[in-house]
């Protein structure tokens, strides 16, 4: 199983005998922030999947002491944390966010995960948000007439901790982009299936601000922070997880039959096609996005 030993010295040597604490896995990880009190120096929090990339902080966190994974901290609003542009997924890439949220008061709006320059005028990436407490999970061209969103159909609980986790499949499709709700498939609503061009900016487009853009977690310029709300363990791969692994995360035990995409994925004709996959996918992008575009107005 897709496991492996803790960091540390007694750790190890206990793994000598049977015992050692063990992590879910760190394959395709790219981020992974613990919110421990002790990860946080000055104005970074430790990136404990890349030692190299710390996310920066933007106001001191205030720590909770016990959360579902050791300790947590509380997102009080403009306080959101910029990770380096190590997310700066395409199209055609697949990757996958998890975390565990505990919204403590009702929010019209906010962001909880986004790489784009500013909010709903300039929207170009992805992103996770609640309404009303609603999720919902985007990848952009542009809003809302050219992009890929699906949304929860019921809202996350106050005061109560969740374990949320959101995968892309590189397909450009609704269809591929999944939540997960304390490590079980959620049921979504489509509410946009209409990527036709790449979520990156591109100077040959017009965009502005290049350097601008800001992999963040708990909010992002001109939009609604994450408020009064509790967050733990926040993982970032560059691939899609499978459910098992969700179920790691969510302190679930997966089951011998959850593993069966996990391990099919991994077999030598799988990664075969799933390169051949991906350099069709690449060449459609390529494609269409030298495509001129002139603008229309559409009834929604």
């Amino acid at each position: 199983l897709p496991v492996e030993l803790e960091r540390g010295a007694w750790n190890r040597i206990r793994s000598w005998f049977g015992g050692g604490d063990k992590v879910p896995w760190s394959d395709g990880a790219i981020a992974h922030l613990d919110f421990e009190k002790k990860s946080v120096k000055s104005k970074e929090m430790a990136n404990l999947a890349q030692p190299d990339k710390p996310a920066k902080v933007r106001h001191a966190l205030e720590v909770i002491e016990k959360g579902p994974v050791g300790g947590a901290m509380l997102m009080q609003g403009d306080d959101e944390l910029a990770l380096p542009r190590m997310a700066d997924f395409k199209e055609w890439d697949d990757f996958s966010f998890a975390l565990w949220l505990r919204p403590q008061e009702k929010r019209e709006r906010a962001v909880v995960i986004a790489s784009s320059r500013g909010g709903v005028d300039d929207g170009r990436g992805f992103e996770v948000i609640m309404e009303h407490e609603v999720l919902s999970f985007a990848l952009m061209h542009f809003v809302p007439g050219n992009e890929i969103r699906i949304r929860a159909k019921k809202p996350l609980p106050l005061n109560e901790w969740t374990h949320l986790a959101f995968t892309y499949n590189g397909s450009s499709r609704a269809s591929g982009m999944k939540m997960y709700w304390n490590g079980e498939l959620l049921e979504t609503e489509v509410v946009h299936d209409n990527l036709i061009k790449d979520i990156a900016r591109r100077k040959d487009w017009g965009d502005i601000d290049l350097d601008q853009i800001r992999f963040t977690l708990g909010g992002r310029d001109h939009d609604s922070p994450l408020k009064n709300c509790g967050v733990d363990d926040y993982w970032v791969f560059a691939r899609d997880i499978s459910l098992a692994e969700v179920k790691l995360l969510a302190n679930k035990k997966p089951n011998r039959n959850d593993w069966f995409e996990w391990f099919a994925e991994r077999t030598s004709d799988a990664r075969k096609v799933e390169k051949q996959l991906l350099a069709a996918r690449r060449y459609r992008t390529a494609v269409i996005n030298g495509v001129h575009e002139m603008m229309v107005m559409k009834e929604l």
